[in-house]
């Protein structure tokens, strides 16, 4: 069971009690573990403010796990405040619906409103692993070779360009 406490100021602690997570030795694929969260930047930041964020990682008693540090730039370029600056340019929110999702790898995009110009599938690290060039309102997108993970559908319009979380599970 996980639950979540607030420590200190701007810090939040995910708690797993007895998660028993498979050792990676004996199945790599099911020792992973992962949680996903959203949070808004303090309201008034003025364009172009950097927040960096890392996290640290504790299994059991031992020394954390630290993660690389991750850079957002207030924009004023979307209808959110906060734009990823590595790999996807810009995100806002989707018109097109992406199904089923969470999913085991192979999902479906759809926008009734119009043909997008292309499609791509990105990694967390900004990497991308597939190019689409779509020629209806629906379009497959097989993930199921990725490992379970979080992975960003880029949408690119000739206006615009949407980004939609995918989740893949096992």
């Amino acid at each position: 069971m996980m639950h979540t406490e607030f420590p200190a100021a701007n810090v939040a602690k995910f708690v797993f009690n007895d998660i028993n997570l498979i050792d990676s030795t004996t199945n790599e694929p099911a020792s992973h573990g992962y949680v996903v969260f959203e949070i808004m930047p303090k309201a008034g930041l003025p364009k172009g403010t950097e927040i960096k964020n890392k996290v640290g990682i504790y299994f059991d008693f031992n020394p954390a796990v630290v993660t690389n540090t991750v850079l957002n730039t207030i924009s004023d370029d979307s209808k959110y405040p906060c734009a990823i600056t590595d790999g996807i340019k810009q995100i806002e929110k989707s018109n097109a619906t992406l199904f089923p999702n969470p999913s085991t790898g192979v999902f479906t995009l759809v926008n009734n409103q119009e043909i997008p110009n292309s499609i791509s599938v990105y990694d967390k690290t900004g990497r991308v692993l597939l190019n689409v060039m779509p020629t209806s309102n629906s379009t497959s997108l097989d993930l199921s070779n990725y490992a379970a993970n979080i992975y960003f559908i880029q949408v690119s319009y000739s206006d615009r360009v949407e980004a939609i979380k995918a989740l893949i599970i096992d």
